[in-house]
Protein backbone atom coordinates (compact mmCIF):
# COMPACT_ATOMS: atom_id res chain seq x y z
CA UNK A 1 0.00 0.00 0.00
CA UNK A 2 1.77 3.05 -1.01
CA UNK A 3 2.20 5.32 2.58
CA UNK A 4 1.41 9.20 1.57
CA UNK A 5 2.76 12.15 4.25
CA UNK A 6 0.37 13.18 7.16
CA UNK A 7 0.94 16.78 5.53
CA UNK A 8 -1.68 18.16 2.73
CA UNK A 9 -0.03 17.94 -0.41
CA UNK A 10 1.28 21.88 -1.31
CA UNK A 11 1.63 24.05 -4.36
CA UNK A 12 5.01 24.41 -5.07
CA UNK A 13 6.26 27.63 -6.60
CA UNK A 14 6.94 27.84 -10.12
CA UNK A 15 8.85 30.74 -10.11
CA UNK A 16 12.81 31.21 -10.76
CA UNK A 17 15.28 31.24 -8.26
CA UNK A 18 16.00 34.94 -7.87
CA UNK A 19 12.56 35.78 -7.56
CA UNK A 20 11.83 32.82 -4.82
CA UNK A 21 14.85 33.68 -2.74
CA UNK A 22 14.82 36.99 -3.26
CA UNK A 23 11.32 37.80 -2.27
CA UNK A 24 11.97 34.81 1.38
CA UNK A 25 15.68 37.03 2.06
CA UNK A 26 14.24 40.25 1.73
CA UNK A 27 11.65 40.33 4.71
CA UNK A 28 14.12 40.69 7.51
CA UNK A 29 16.62 43.24 6.10
CA UNK A 30 18.10 43.82 9.15
CA UNK A 31 18.48 40.10 10.96
CA UNK A 32 21.96 38.50 10.41
CA UNK A 33 21.97 36.06 7.70
CA UNK A 34 25.25 34.47 7.39
CA UNK A 35 28.43 34.08 10.09
CA UNK A 36 31.59 32.92 9.91
CA UNK A 37 32.91 31.19 12.68
CA UNK A 38 36.40 31.30 12.22
CA UNK A 39 36.55 35.57 11.64
CA UNK A 40 33.86 36.44 12.94
CA UNK A 41 32.62 38.48 10.21
CA UNK A 42 28.23 38.85 9.63
CA UNK A 43 26.26 40.08 6.94
CA UNK A 44 22.61 40.94 7.24
CA UNK A 45 20.16 40.20 5.00
CA UNK A 46 20.10 43.31 3.16
CA UNK A 47 23.47 43.56 2.79
CA UNK A 48 23.92 39.46 2.02
CA UNK A 49 21.01 40.08 -1.05
CA UNK A 50 23.04 43.00 -2.22
CA UNK A 51 26.27 40.90 -2.32
CA UNK A 52 24.42 37.90 -3.93
CA UNK A 53 23.09 40.21 -6.28
CA UNK A 54 26.58 41.95 -7.40
CA UNK A 55 28.38 38.85 -7.40
CA UNK A 56 25.83 37.72 -10.00
CA UNK A 57 26.57 40.42 -11.97
CA UNK A 58 29.52 40.22 -12.11
CA UNK A 59 29.78 36.56 -13.20
CA UNK A 60 27.17 37.71 -15.66
CA UNK A 61 29.55 40.45 -16.99
CA UNK A 62 32.62 37.96 -17.09
CA UNK A 63 30.23 35.54 -19.64
CA UNK A 64 28.37 33.24 -17.49
CA UNK A 65 25.18 32.97 -19.08
CA UNK A 66 21.66 30.84 -18.16
CA UNK A 67 22.04 27.40 -18.12
CA UNK A 68 25.41 27.49 -18.31
CA UNK A 69 27.18 24.74 -16.19
CA UNK A 70 29.55 26.16 -13.59
CA UNK A 71 31.87 23.98 -11.21
CA UNK A 72 31.64 25.29 -7.18
CA UNK A 73 34.89 23.92 -6.37
CA UNK A 74 35.76 26.23 -3.39
CA UNK A 75 36.08 26.33 0.76
CA UNK A 76 34.03 27.22 2.65
CA UNK A 77 33.64 31.04 3.24
CA UNK A 78 31.43 34.22 2.91
CA UNK A 79 32.33 34.75 -0.54
CA UNK A 80 32.41 31.71 -1.81
CA UNK A 81 28.56 30.87 -0.18
CA UNK A 82 27.57 34.24 -1.79
CA UNK A 83 29.14 32.67 -4.81
CA UNK A 84 26.90 30.05 -4.63
CA UNK A 85 23.77 31.74 -4.39
CA UNK A 86 24.68 34.69 -6.94
CA UNK A 87 24.91 31.51 -9.37
CA UNK A 88 21.23 30.61 -8.85
CA UNK A 89 20.34 34.35 -9.24
CA UNK A 90 21.96 33.62 -12.47
CA UNK A 91 20.10 30.95 -13.66
CA UNK A 92 23.62 29.00 -14.21
CA UNK A 93 23.35 25.10 -13.85
CA UNK A 94 25.70 24.47 -10.82
CA UNK A 95 27.87 21.55 -10.30
CA UNK A 96 28.81 20.29 -7.07
CA UNK A 97 32.18 19.09 -6.69
CA UNK A 98 33.86 17.21 -3.61
CA UNK A 99 36.22 18.61 -1.35
CA UNK A 100 39.69 18.84 -2.95
CA UNK A 101 41.42 16.61 -0.28
CA UNK A 102 39.28 13.53 -0.86
CA UNK A 103 39.38 13.80 -4.55
CA UNK A 104 42.35 12.38 -7.21
CA UNK A 105 43.08 13.79 -10.60
CA UNK A 106 41.73 10.89 -11.96
CA UNK A 107 38.38 11.33 -10.29
CA UNK A 108 38.53 15.06 -10.80
CA UNK A 109 38.96 14.77 -14.78
CA UNK A 110 36.03 12.42 -14.63
CA UNK A 111 34.05 14.63 -13.35
CA UNK A 112 35.01 17.75 -15.30
CA UNK A 113 35.00 15.27 -18.23
CA UNK A 114 31.50 14.10 -17.42
CA UNK A 115 29.50 17.28 -16.25
CA UNK A 116 31.07 19.25 -19.95
CA UNK A 117 31.84 22.19 -17.13
CA UNK A 118 32.19 25.43 -18.98
CA UNK A 119 33.63 27.55 -15.84
CA UNK A 120 35.12 26.28 -12.81
CA UNK A 121 35.55 28.45 -9.73
CA UNK A 122 38.33 27.15 -7.70
CA UNK A 123 40.85 28.95 -4.85
CA UNK A 124 43.95 28.69 -3.47
CA UNK A 125 43.11 25.29 -1.65
CA UNK A 126 41.81 23.60 -4.82
CA UNK A 127 43.52 25.46 -7.33
CA UNK A 128 46.61 22.94 -7.69
CA UNK A 129 44.25 19.90 -8.44
CA UNK A 130 42.81 21.97 -11.12
CA UNK A 131 46.05 23.01 -12.42
CA UNK A 132 47.62 19.80 -12.67
CA UNK A 133 44.56 18.09 -14.39
CA UNK A 134 44.83 20.80 -16.97
CA UNK A 135 48.85 19.54 -17.38
CA UNK A 136 47.71 16.37 -18.00
CA UNK A 137 44.62 16.41 -20.00
CA UNK A 138 44.74 18.38 -22.58
CA UNK A 139 41.09 18.09 -23.88
CA UNK A 140 39.91 20.00 -20.10
CA UNK A 141 42.35 22.35 -20.67
CA UNK A 142 40.06 25.01 -22.54
CA UNK A 143 37.72 25.26 -19.64
CA UNK A 144 37.71 28.81 -18.42
CA UNK A 145 38.42 29.03 -14.23
CA UNK A 146 37.96 32.33 -12.47
CA UNK A 147 40.18 31.96 -9.38
CA UNK A 148 38.99 33.35 -5.93
CA UNK A 149 42.28 34.27 -4.42
CA UNK A 150 45.24 37.19 -4.83
CA UNK A 151 47.44 37.75 -8.07
CA UNK A 152 50.52 36.56 -6.26
CA UNK A 153 48.66 33.32 -4.99
CA UNK A 154 47.50 32.40 -8.70
CA UNK A 155 51.21 33.46 -10.57
CA UNK A 156 52.63 29.69 -10.17
CA UNK A 157 49.42 27.96 -11.89
CA UNK A 158 48.80 31.12 -14.90
CA UNK A 159 50.57 29.43 -17.48
CA UNK A 160 48.32 26.44 -16.86
CA UNK A 161 44.82 27.85 -16.90
CA UNK A 162 42.73 30.08 -18.86
CA UNK A 163 41.74 31.72 -15.94
CA UNK A 164 40.78 35.39 -14.78
CA UNK A 165 40.17 36.94 -11.25
CA UNK A 166 37.57 37.06 -9.12
CA UNK A 167 38.87 40.22 -7.97
CA UNK A 168 38.98 41.33 -10.85
CA UNK A 169 35.70 40.80 -11.99
CA UNK A 170 34.06 42.34 -9.24
CA UNK A 171 35.69 45.91 -10.25
CA UNK A 172 33.46 45.57 -13.45
CA UNK A 173 30.64 46.17 -10.97
CA UNK A 174 28.37 45.20 -13.52
CA UNK A 175 25.16 45.33 -13.16
CA UNK A 176 22.54 42.56 -12.15
CA UNK A 177 20.40 41.87 -15.09
CA UNK A 178 17.37 39.26 -14.31
CA UNK A 179 18.62 35.97 -16.41
CA UNK A 180 16.46 34.24 -19.15
CA UNK A 181 14.29 31.48 -17.71
CA UNK A 182 12.53 28.86 -19.20
CA UNK A 183 10.53 27.17 -16.49
CA UNK A 184 11.38 25.71 -13.10
CA UNK A 185 10.59 22.33 -14.18
CA UNK A 186 13.64 22.43 -16.97
CA UNK A 187 16.04 24.81 -15.90
CA UNK A 188 18.73 22.78 -14.24
CA UNK A 189 19.81 24.49 -11.12
CA UNK A 190 22.22 21.84 -9.32
CA UNK A 191 24.35 19.13 -10.41
CA UNK A 192 25.55 16.72 -7.34
CA UNK A 193 27.40 13.20 -8.44
CA UNK A 194 26.27 10.25 -6.87
CA UNK A 195 28.79 7.51 -5.45
CA UNK A 196 28.45 5.35 -8.40
CA UNK A 197 26.78 2.37 -8.05
CA UNK A 198 27.45 0.91 -10.68
CA UNK A 199 30.82 2.30 -11.23
CA UNK A 200 31.21 5.55 -12.30
CA UNK A 201 29.60 8.56 -10.38
CA UNK A 202 26.51 10.04 -12.07
CA UNK A 203 25.68 13.75 -12.55
CA UNK A 204 21.83 13.83 -11.17
CA UNK A 205 20.00 17.30 -12.39
CA UNK A 206 17.48 18.71 -10.03
CA UNK A 207 16.01 21.35 -11.91
CA UNK A 208 14.61 24.93 -10.08
CA UNK A 209 11.24 22.87 -8.45
CA UNK A 210 13.67 20.81 -6.85
CA UNK A 211 15.06 23.50 -5.01
CA UNK A 212 11.89 25.64 -4.30
CA UNK A 213 10.01 21.81 -3.93
CA UNK A 214 12.29 20.84 -1.28
CA UNK A 215 12.44 24.10 0.80
CA UNK A 216 8.24 24.58 0.69
CA UNK A 217 7.75 20.56 1.75
CA UNK A 218 10.32 20.90 4.89
CA UNK A 219 8.76 24.89 5.86
CA UNK A 220 5.38 23.74 5.33
CA UNK A 221 5.21 19.97 6.51
CA UNK A 222 7.27 19.01 9.72
CA UNK A 223 8.84 22.52 10.37
CA UNK A 224 11.89 21.58 11.50
CA UNK A 225 13.69 24.96 10.87
CA UNK A 226 12.06 27.90 12.96
CA UNK A 227 11.78 31.45 12.19
CA UNK A 228 15.19 32.74 13.79
CA UNK A 229 17.09 29.37 14.31
CA UNK A 230 21.10 29.47 13.87
CA UNK A 231 22.15 26.61 11.51
CA UNK A 232 25.54 25.09 11.65
CA UNK A 233 27.11 24.38 8.45
CA UNK A 234 29.19 21.99 9.34
CA UNK A 235 30.74 19.63 6.30
CA UNK A 236 30.87 21.65 3.07
CA UNK A 237 28.07 22.72 -0.12
CA UNK A 238 29.47 20.00 -1.91
CA UNK A 239 26.30 18.04 0.27
CA UNK A 240 23.55 18.32 -1.03
CA UNK A 241 21.76 18.39 2.41
CA UNK A 242 24.00 21.35 2.96
CA UNK A 243 22.98 23.42 0.32
CA UNK A 244 19.49 22.37 0.40
CA UNK A 245 19.40 23.16 4.83
CA UNK A 246 21.42 26.43 4.70
CA UNK A 247 18.55 27.42 2.46
CA UNK A 248 16.04 26.34 4.12
CA UNK A 249 17.30 28.41 7.20
CA UNK A 250 17.68 31.72 5.58
CA UNK A 251 14.36 30.78 4.04
CA UNK A 252 12.14 30.85 7.75
CA UNK A 253 14.58 34.20 8.32
CA UNK A 254 17.02 32.14 10.66
CA UNK A 255 20.97 32.68 10.60
CA UNK A 256 23.53 30.49 8.65
CA UNK A 257 26.74 29.79 10.50
CA UNK A 258 29.70 29.03 8.48
CA UNK A 259 32.13 25.81 10.69
CA UNK A 260 35.39 26.62 8.57
CA UNK A 261 36.82 24.00 10.74
CA UNK A 262 36.66 20.33 12.15
CA UNK A 263 33.86 20.09 14.20
CA UNK A 264 34.44 17.28 15.90
CA UNK A 265 37.02 18.74 17.62
CA UNK A 266 35.52 21.65 19.57
CA UNK A 267 31.76 21.08 18.66
CA UNK A 268 30.66 22.22 22.36
CA UNK A 269 32.87 26.02 22.08
CA UNK A 270 31.45 26.39 18.10
CA UNK A 271 27.63 26.29 19.34
CA UNK A 272 28.41 28.50 22.52
CA UNK A 273 29.94 30.59 20.56
CA UNK A 274 26.97 31.12 17.83
CA UNK A 275 24.45 29.95 19.84
CA UNK A 276 23.35 27.05 17.45
CA UNK A 277 20.27 26.00 17.41
CA UNK A 278 19.97 23.32 14.91
CA UNK A 279 22.92 20.75 13.84
CA UNK A 280 23.01 17.81 11.44
CA UNK A 281 24.91 15.50 12.18
CA UNK A 282 26.94 12.19 10.32
CA UNK A 283 27.51 8.97 12.08
CA UNK A 284 31.42 9.24 12.22
CA UNK A 285 31.45 12.89 13.26
CA UNK A 286 28.66 12.06 15.67
CA UNK A 287 30.80 9.43 17.59
CA UNK A 288 34.12 11.89 17.45
CA UNK A 289 32.26 14.57 18.73
CA UNK A 290 30.90 11.91 21.78
CA UNK A 291 34.37 11.02 22.28
CA UNK A 292 36.25 14.23 22.64
CA UNK A 293 33.48 16.75 24.13
CA UNK A 294 33.62 15.44 27.42
CA UNK A 295 37.70 17.37 27.15
CA UNK A 296 35.04 20.33 27.80
CA UNK A 297 34.84 20.51 31.37
CA UNK A 298 31.61 22.91 30.80
CA UNK A 299 30.59 20.74 27.35
CA UNK A 300 26.81 20.63 28.68
CA UNK A 301 26.54 24.23 29.57
CA UNK A 302 28.52 25.19 25.80
CA UNK A 303 25.67 23.34 24.00
CA UNK A 304 22.21 24.34 25.69
CA UNK A 305 21.51 26.45 22.74
CA UNK A 306 20.67 23.40 21.11
CA UNK A 307 17.21 22.93 20.00
CA UNK A 308 17.36 20.27 17.52
CA UNK A 309 20.17 17.51 16.68
CA UNK A 310 19.08 15.83 12.95
CA UNK A 311 20.30 12.83 12.03
CA UNK A 312 21.40 11.35 8.31
CA UNK A 313 23.55 9.47 6.22
CA UNK A 314 23.09 5.97 6.78
CA UNK A 315 21.19 3.31 8.81
CA UNK A 316 20.66 4.05 12.67
CA UNK A 317 21.26 1.70 15.41
CA UNK A 318 19.13 1.34 18.06
CA UNK A 319 23.03 1.48 20.03
CA UNK A 320 24.00 4.40 18.81
CA UNK A 321 20.52 6.25 18.77
CA UNK A 322 20.51 5.56 22.86
CA UNK A 323 24.11 6.74 22.92
CA UNK A 324 22.96 10.41 20.93
CA UNK A 325 19.81 10.57 22.86
CA UNK A 326 21.96 10.65 26.18
CA UNK A 327 25.05 12.58 25.10
CA UNK A 328 22.65 15.79 23.52
CA UNK A 329 19.76 15.53 26.30
CA UNK A 330 17.66 17.38 26.79
CA UNK A 331 17.71 18.45 22.67
CA UNK A 332 15.29 17.05 20.68
CA UNK A 333 16.18 14.94 17.65
CA UNK A 334 15.15 14.06 14.28
CA UNK A 335 16.39 11.26 11.97
CA UNK A 336 15.75 11.79 8.16
CA UNK A 337 16.34 9.82 5.19
CA UNK A 338 17.48 11.02 1.58
CA UNK A 339 19.57 10.76 -1.06
CA UNK A 340 21.46 12.52 -3.85
CA UNK A 341 18.37 12.07 -6.37
CA UNK A 342 15.91 13.78 -4.17
CA UNK A 343 17.48 15.46 -1.69
CA UNK A 344 15.55 14.78 1.66
CA UNK A 345 12.57 12.15 1.37
CA UNK A 346 11.38 11.76 5.02
CA UNK A 347 11.88 13.37 9.05
CA UNK A 348 10.67 11.72 12.15
CA UNK A 349 8.68 13.80 14.06
CA UNK A 350 10.57 16.39 16.64
CA UNK A 351 11.40 13.87 20.20
CA UNK A 352 13.46 14.03 23.11
CA UNK A 353 14.29 10.25 22.21
CA UNK A 354 16.27 9.68 19.15
CA UNK A 355 14.22 7.35 16.53
CA UNK A 356 15.51 4.77 14.44
CA UNK A 357 12.95 4.77 12.27
CA UNK A 358 12.97 7.17 8.99
CA UNK A 359 9.88 8.53 9.95
CA UNK A 360 6.86 9.40 7.21
CA UNK A 361 7.19 11.29 4.08
CA UNK A 362 7.11 14.96 3.50
CA UNK A 363 4.33 16.62 1.78
CA UNK A 364 4.35 15.75 -1.84
CA UNK A 365 6.11 12.51 -1.31
CA UNK A 366 4.81 8.72 -1.97
CA UNK A 367 6.36 5.71 -0.62
CA UNK A 368 6.07 2.31 -1.62
CA UNK A 369 8.20 -1.44 -1.22
CA UNK A 370 7.95 -3.79 -3.85
CA UNK A 371 9.82 -7.32 -4.31
CA UNK A 372 12.85 -7.29 -5.82
CA UNK A 373 12.54 -9.44 -8.61
CA UNK A 374 8.72 -9.27 -8.92
CA UNK A 375 8.73 -5.78 -8.84
CA UNK A 376 4.87 -6.68 -7.03
CA UNK A 377 4.04 -3.95 -4.16
CA UNK A 378 4.71 -5.33 -1.08
CA UNK A 379 2.37 -5.32 2.21
CA UNK A 380 3.28 -3.28 5.26
CA UNK A 381 6.03 -5.40 7.15
CA UNK A 382 7.61 -7.00 4.42
CA UNK A 383 11.40 -6.13 3.33
CA UNK A 384 11.70 -5.36 -0.39
CA UNK A 385 12.74 -1.76 -2.28
CA UNK A 386 12.30 1.27 -1.23
CA UNK A 387 10.56 3.06 -4.00
CA UNK A 388 9.80 6.97 -4.60
CA UNK A 389 7.41 9.87 -5.87
CA UNK A 390 8.86 13.25 -4.99
CA UNK A 391 8.30 17.16 -6.17
CA UNK A 392 11.72 17.55 -5.61
CA UNK A 393 12.81 14.27 -7.90
CA UNK A 394 15.77 14.95 -9.89
CA UNK A 395 15.09 14.64 -13.66
CA UNK A 396 17.48 12.42 -14.49
CA UNK A 397 21.17 11.68 -14.81
CA UNK A 398 23.56 13.29 -17.18
CA UNK A 399 24.59 11.51 -20.75
CA UNK A 400 21.90 8.92 -19.22
CA UNK A 401 21.38 5.70 -20.81
CA UNK A 402 18.68 3.06 -20.71
CA UNK A 403 20.39 0.88 -18.53
CA UNK A 404 21.55 3.86 -16.10
CA UNK A 405 18.12 5.34 -15.84
CA UNK A 406 16.06 4.42 -12.90
CA UNK A 407 12.96 6.64 -13.03
CA UNK A 408 10.42 4.49 -13.89
CA UNK A 409 8.08 5.64 -17.00
CA UNK A 410 5.31 6.29 -14.44
CA UNK A 411 7.39 8.24 -12.78
CA UNK A 412 8.53 6.84 -9.18
CA UNK A 413 12.11 6.43 -8.73
CA UNK A 414 14.38 2.89 -7.57
CA UNK A 415 16.20 4.17 -4.62
CA UNK A 416 18.25 0.29 -4.13
CA UNK A 417 17.70 1.08 -0.71
CA UNK A 418 16.28 -2.23 1.47
CA UNK A 419 13.06 -1.27 4.11
CA UNK A 420 9.79 -1.95 4.94
CA UNK A 421 6.46 0.60 6.25
CA UNK A 422 5.55 -0.69 10.26
CA UNK A 423 2.86 -2.28 10.03
CA UNK A 424 1.99 -0.82 13.55
CA UNK A 425 3.44 2.91 12.94
CA UNK A 426 3.21 3.09 9.01
CA UNK A 427 6.44 4.83 9.48
CA UNK A 428 9.54 4.08 7.21
CA UNK A 429 12.03 1.62 8.43
CA UNK A 430 15.19 1.10 6.78
CA UNK A 431 17.39 -2.04 6.62
CA UNK A 432 20.23 -2.13 4.34
CA UNK A 433 21.25 -1.36 0.93
CA UNK A 434 20.49 -3.37 -2.04
CA UNK A 435 22.56 -1.01 -3.96
CA UNK A 436 26.31 -1.04 -4.38
CA UNK A 437 27.29 1.80 -2.05
CA UNK A 438 29.40 1.61 0.95
CA UNK A 439 29.97 4.77 3.69
CA UNK A 440 33.24 5.27 4.78
CA UNK A 441 34.21 8.42 6.98
CA UNK A 442 30.56 9.61 6.39
CA UNK A 443 31.25 9.83 2.32
CA UNK A 444 30.28 7.02 -0.08
CA UNK A 445 31.61 5.48 -2.54
CA UNK A 446 31.40 2.79 -4.91
CA UNK A 447 32.76 -1.03 -4.87
CA UNK A 448 32.79 -1.00 -8.16
CA UNK A 449 35.10 1.45 -8.76
CA UNK A 450 37.68 -0.35 -6.41
CA UNK A 451 37.23 -3.74 -8.41
CA UNK A 452 37.77 -1.93 -11.36
CA UNK A 453 41.63 -0.88 -9.76
CA UNK A 454 42.20 -4.03 -8.19
CA UNK A 455 41.48 -6.08 -11.62
CA UNK A 456 43.65 -4.38 -13.34
CA UNK A 457 46.70 -5.57 -11.77
CA UNK A 458 48.20 -8.59 -13.43
CA UNK A 459 47.88 -10.99 -10.28
CA UNK A 460 44.23 -10.25 -9.71
CA UNK A 461 41.94 -12.78 -11.37
CA UNK A 462 38.38 -11.59 -9.07
CA UNK A 463 37.46 -8.97 -6.76
CA UNK A 464 34.83 -8.24 -5.15
CA UNK A 465 35.00 -4.92 -2.07
CA UNK A 466 32.64 -4.98 0.77
CA UNK A 467 31.97 -2.00 3.81
CA UNK A 468 32.62 -4.12 6.56
CA UNK A 469 31.38 -2.26 10.15
CA UNK A 470 34.04 -0.32 11.58
CA UNK A 471 33.85 1.87 15.01
CA UNK A 472 35.51 5.11 13.76
CA UNK A 473 35.28 5.05 9.57
CA UNK A 474 31.47 3.84 10.06
CA UNK A 475 32.88 0.71 7.23
CA UNK A 476 35.85 -0.32 6.42
CA UNK A 477 36.35 -1.18 2.21
CA UNK A 478 37.53 -4.56 2.07
CA UNK A 479 39.16 -6.43 -1.01
CA UNK A 480 38.45 -10.18 -1.70
CA UNK A 481 40.42 -11.37 -4.19
CA UNK A 482 41.17 -14.47 -6.68
CA UNK A 483 44.41 -15.05 -7.47
CA UNK A 484 45.52 -15.83 -11.03
CA UNK A 485 47.47 -19.05 -11.42
CA UNK A 486 51.55 -18.15 -11.32
CA UNK A 487 51.01 -15.78 -8.83
CA UNK A 488 51.38 -16.04 -4.33
CA UNK A 489 48.48 -15.11 -2.54
CA UNK A 490 51.13 -13.58 -0.09
CA UNK A 491 51.64 -10.10 2.40
CA UNK A 492 54.10 -8.94 -0.25
CA UNK A 493 50.65 -8.78 -2.81
CA UNK A 494 48.24 -7.51 -0.40
CA UNK A 495 50.39 -4.73 0.73
CA UNK A 496 50.89 -3.75 -3.60
CA UNK A 497 47.00 -3.95 -3.74
CA UNK A 498 46.41 -1.68 -0.72
CA UNK A 499 49.34 0.79 -2.24
CA UNK A 500 47.54 0.97 -5.75
CA UNK A 501 43.75 1.60 -4.45
CA UNK A 502 45.77 4.33 -1.96
CA UNK A 503 47.55 6.04 -5.00
CA UNK A 504 44.39 6.09 -7.62
CA UNK A 505 41.74 6.78 -5.26
CA UNK A 506 40.39 9.79 -1.95
CA UNK A 507 41.23 8.59 1.41
CA UNK A 508 38.06 7.73 2.39
CA UNK A 509 38.20 4.71 -0.76
CA UNK A 510 41.26 3.28 1.19
CA UNK A 511 41.32 -0.73 1.32
CA UNK A 512 41.03 -0.08 5.55
CA UNK A 513 39.81 -3.42 5.71
CA UNK A 514 42.46 -5.17 4.22
CA UNK A 515 42.79 -7.78 1.23
CA UNK A 516 41.23 -11.23 1.87
CA UNK A 517 42.47 -13.86 -0.42
CA UNK A 518 40.21 -16.74 -1.39
CA UNK A 519 39.32 -19.05 -4.05
CA UNK A 520 35.77 -17.93 -6.09
CA UNK A 521 33.43 -20.16 -5.05
CA UNK A 522 33.14 -18.41 -1.42
CA UNK A 523 31.61 -15.66 -3.36
CA UNK A 524 27.82 -15.85 -3.00
CA UNK A 525 25.91 -15.48 -6.11
CA UNK A 526 22.77 -14.42 -6.86
CA UNK A 527 20.22 -16.66 -9.40
CA UNK A 528 21.16 -14.92 -12.02
CA UNK A 529 25.10 -15.04 -11.29
CA UNK A 530 25.97 -11.81 -10.13
CA UNK A 531 27.91 -11.42 -7.19
CA UNK A 532 25.65 -10.62 -4.30
CA UNK A 533 27.85 -8.55 -1.34
CA UNK A 534 25.20 -8.14 0.88
CA UNK A 535 25.45 -12.12 1.36
CA UNK A 536 29.22 -11.85 1.13
CA UNK A 537 29.50 -9.22 4.34
CA UNK A 538 27.06 -11.31 6.36
CA UNK A 539 28.93 -14.51 5.51
CA UNK A 540 32.24 -12.82 6.28
CA UNK A 541 30.84 -11.02 9.93
CA UNK A 542 29.48 -14.60 10.86
CA UNK A 543 32.97 -16.34 9.77
CA UNK A 544 31.50 -18.52 7.39
CA UNK A 545 33.67 -17.17 4.31
CA UNK A 546 36.70 -19.54 4.14
CA UNK A 547 39.50 -16.70 3.26
CA UNK A 548 43.56 -15.73 4.17
CA UNK A 549 44.64 -11.94 5.22
CA UNK A 550 48.75 -12.14 5.16
CA UNK A 551 50.21 -9.46 6.93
Amino acid sequence: MVLKSDFDDIVIPSEPLHEYFGRLWSRHPERTALVDNLTGERLKYADFLAYVKKISGCLQGGGVKAQMKVQYFLKDSIVAFCTMQALKFANASIVLCRPHEKMTTREYVYQVRDSGVEYILCDPETVTLVSDTFKEYSDVARTKVIFFGNRELLEPYADSLNVVLFDDLLETDTTWTPPECKSAAEDIAIITYTSGTTGKPKGAKHPVKSLTGQSEMIIRGPKTFQDGDVYLLATSLFYAFEVSFSEITLNVGGTVVLARTDVKINFPEIVERNRITVAIILEVSGRAIMATAPQFPRYRDQMKSLRLMMFCGSVLQPKFAKLMSDFFSPCLFSNNYGMTENFAVSFTGNSRDMECSAGRPLPNVSIKIVDMNSREELPDGSVGELMLKSDSLMVGYLNETAESRNIEADGWLRTGDLAYIGADDRSIHLVDRCKQIIICMDDTLSPGELEEILREHEAVEQAVVIGVPHDELGEAPTAFVTVRPGFLADAALSAELRERVRKLTSIYKHLYGGVYFCSWDQVPKTGNGKISRLSLRDNFLKGKVVCTKPE
